[in-house]
This record gives C-alpha cells, sequence and structure tokens, in this order.
C-alpha cells in the first residue's frame, strides 16, 4: 500500500481538531444539480478535502442509455433465459419488464436513443437484438460495438463533460481544498474503450483509450491527486484506505492489513460492500459477484470502523441495519450525491 501523510487546514474545537471532508458520488461526466451544490459549498462551507468516490468520466448520452440497456432489456433477458433457454421471438418480445412494459418496449426505446444520435443507425429485428444485447459482458462492451459514428461523438461528449466537472474541481483546489479523485471502473476505461468485438470483450491499450482519467486529471490540473493503487492516508482524526476499483477487483490476499492505530478506520472504497443492501432481490452477477467476495476478505483484513463507497447509483434501503453484524457503519453515496462525512 501507498501511505500518503497529510493533515490540511484544521479547525479547533473544544482543543480538538476537526477536519471537513466532503465525500461526493459517482458523477459519469457532468451533473447540473451536483455542480450548483458543489459551487454553494465553495462559496459557505468550504472542506478541507473533496474526495470523489469515482466513476467521474462519462457522457450525458453513456448516463441516459445505461439504465434502458440494463433495466429494459439485458437484466429481463437474463431472467427469461434462466427459465427458458430458447424463447421464441413472441415469448422474448413479450415478456414482461416493468411499469406494464416488455422487453419489446426497451429495445424500441435504445434503438430510438441510438437513432437520435446518429440517424443511419440501422433497423433491427427487435427479438434478434434482445438476444444479441444479453451476449454482451457488460454495457461497455455494447457501447463499443457501435457504429463508430455513433462511439466518436459519445467521445466527444465525454471529453467536454469531464472537463467541465474537473473545473468545478478545481475551484476548490483554488479554494484551498485539496481534491482526490478514486478511480473508479468507468475511470480505467470508459464505455468506448474496449475492442470493437462482439464475441471478446478486452480493454483497449492506454493508450488508445478516448479519456484515460489518471492522465487526463494530471494533464488538466496536477494540484488534484488522482489515487489508482491502494492508499492510505491519514488526517488527525482518521486512518483513511483508499480503495479503487480494479484494486477490489483483483485483490490478492492480506494487501490490506490493519494498522497500529487509535484513530478511526475508514475504508473508502469505489465498489459497494452490499448489493442486496441496494439492489434487493436484483441478481447479482458476473464481476459484482467478486466484488462482494473480495470486499468481504477485505473487511475482514481491515476491520474498519466505517466504509464509504459508490458505484451503484439506486437509492439504499436501510445499508447500517444489514451491516450490524460487521460493527461497521456505512455510507453509500448514490450518484449525484454530496455530503459532508468526518
Amino acid at each position: 500500500m501507498c501511505a500518503l501523510k497529510n493533515v490540511n487546514k484544521n479547525k479547533k474545537i473544544g482543543g480538538c481538531i476537526i477536519m471537513k471532508n466532503l465525500f461526493v458520488s459517482d458523477i459519469h461526466g457532468y451533473d447540473e444539480n451536483l455542480t450548483n451544490q458543489l459551487m454553494e459549498i465553495i462559496k459557505n462551507d468550504l472542506p478541507d478535502k473533496v474526495i470523489c468516490l469515482g466513476d467521474i468520466n462519462g457522457s450525458p448520452e453513456l448516463d441516459a442509455m445505461q439504465p434502458i440497456f440494463y433495466n429494459k432489456i439485458v437484466n429481463y433477458m437474463k431472467a427469461l433465459l434462466k427459465t427458458n433457454q430458447n424463447p421464441t421471438d413472441d415469448e422474448i418480445l413479450s415478456f414482461p419488464t416493468s411499469k406494464g412494459k416488455t422487453i419489446s418496449d426497451g429495445v424500441k426505446e435504445l434503438w430510438n436513443f441510438i437513432h437520435q444520435i446518429y440517424d443511419n443507425f440501422e433497423p433491427i429485428n427487435t427479438a434478434n437484438y434482445a438476444k444479441e444485447l444479453v451476449q454482451y459482458t457488460h454495457y461497455g462492451h455494447f457501447i463499443s460495438c457501435l457504429p463508430i459514428q455513433v462511439t466518436d461523438i459519445i467521445k466527444k461528449h465525454m471529453i467536454e463533460s469531464v472537463k467541465k466537472t474537473l473545473s468545478v474541481l478545481s475551484k476548490f483546489a483554488d479554494a484551498g481544498s485539496e481534491v482526490i479523485i478514486l478511480e473508479g471502473n468507468w475511470d480505467i476505461s470508459s464505455p468506448v474503450d474496449f475492442y470493437s468485438n462482439p464475441v471478446e470483450c478486452k480493454r483497449l491499450p492506454v493508450k488508445n483509450r478516448a479519456l484515460y482519467l489518471k492522465d487526463f486529471v494530471r494533464n488538466t490540473d496536477p494540484r488534484i491527486y488522482f489515487i489508482h493503487k491502494i492508499t492510505e492516508i491519514e488526517d488527525e482524526n482518521n486512518y483513511f484506505v483508499f480503495l479503487p476499483f480494479d484494486e477490489a477487483i483483483n485483490y490478492q490476499f492480506e494487501e490490506i492489513k490493519q494498522p497500529k492505530t487509535d484513530k478511526q478506520i475508514v475504508l473508502i472504497s469505489h465498489a459497494q460492500v452490499s448489493w442486496s443492501a441496494i439492489k434487493g432481490d436484483v441478481a447479482m452477477t458476473g464481476e459484482g459477484k467478486k466484488i462482494e467476495e473480495n470486499m468481504n476478505i477485505i473487511l475482514h483484513d481491515l476491520l474498519p470502523d466505517t466504509v464509504i463507497h459508490g458505484h451503484l447509483h439506486d437509492k439504499a434501503n436501510d445499508y447500517n441495519v444489514l451491516m450490524e453484524e460487521k460493527s461497521i457503519k456505512v455510507f453509500y453515496l448514490p450518484k449525484g450525491t454530496a455530503r459532508f462525512i468526518y
């Protein structure tokens, strides 16, 4: 683990030093409402640290298409295929999703959205397209296999969006806050950063990615500290352990150990520690399972007092009730959230 000891602008209250740490959820490009909230904080309640929980990368198109892809098509196709491995076209098209809709409605909505971006997007066979979509490893794999005219437009808007967000974070640095970005899964490689191969899902080399956030941040504002490795940072009250997404999914045994300290041990993770607390009964598959397995190991190794994370965008159920058996307090920040913690 990398270690960075840092104490920023201290405030003494009753003889104790209090640090004001502002945590910011996933942004995925640019969020006007969140930006307005952050600008008010700069003017009225400047923090010592601004800690972004990851997934700065994104664009309006990517943000809009993701819930259509998963919540209106792919999740329901997976549910259908669990009980019927060879459904007919009619069974696919009529399979119910939510609010009286069907998989057919979801596919048409996705096609119409892409057609708005690129009006030469070819008509599709709705049932065949639903079967094709469920074959993709994940959302990014699907996006990278769209026509190059579509991905070029998304890349342009993605860079514009991230620049706007970084300009806001730079204002915190201008005012004297320390700004930290924890690497999320979209920051390593965005959904347009995979080879255009419907069969095999592989990331492009770093030099070929549309926006590799680590280098982009360093070149845009070197005052912003970008964390892409497991990193420890101390202030007067807390012992923070930062856990980027790739470090969580590729976790090796005992990389993280409980530090010898009397301070609060706070795990700051991009990935979640409890899928069911946020997603309820929605099935966890693929990398989600690997993350949950590794996070359980990490919690055992580190024994944190608190976990703070983003990654999943849904509103949570009563998270801390589910975590009581581990004696851990959990703060989950859904997309578009900023809050002071510690």
